[in-house]
């Protein structure tokens, strides 16, 4: 709600102790949902409801997780995804240099350079 994405750089120790932050999160009541944790894991589910000072209500509906065993992501998608969290931890050309690896690593003469790349 306060950055309009969840990614690394909103999980740091920083994003997380920002006023903000903490004012919302004594804001948020999480309330398990028989319903969907009897489908878990073959299915994913979470709804989420706000409700504004106002008393507006807002309501996602039962929303399935993306991705999984029967239906994962296209190789793009998985790029894409590994490309957005990335970026918060190593500039553009490190980034490029890890990915091109791991589509590579079956070429690799050990996991030991793609380590070290990473770390």
């Amino acid at each position: 709600m306060v950055h309009g994405c969840l990614g690394a750089g909103e999980l740091s120790e920083a994003a997380l102790g920002q006023k903000e932050i903490l004012r919302l999160s004594e804001c948020v009541e999480l309330i398990e949902d028989a319903h969907f944790s009897s489908q878990f894991p073959a299915r994913r589910y979470a709804r989420v409801i706000v409700e504004t000072s106002e008393g507006e209500r807002y309501d996602s509906g039962e929303v399935e997780a993306r991705w999984d065993a029967e239906d994962p992501p296209s190789d793009e998608d998985l790029t894409a995804k590994f490309r957005w969290l990335a970026q918060d931890v190593w500039p553009d050309d490190r980034v490029d240099m890890v990915a091109d690896m791991i589509w590579r690593s079956s070429d690799l003469a050990d996991a030991a350079s793609l380590l070290d790349a990473v770390l």
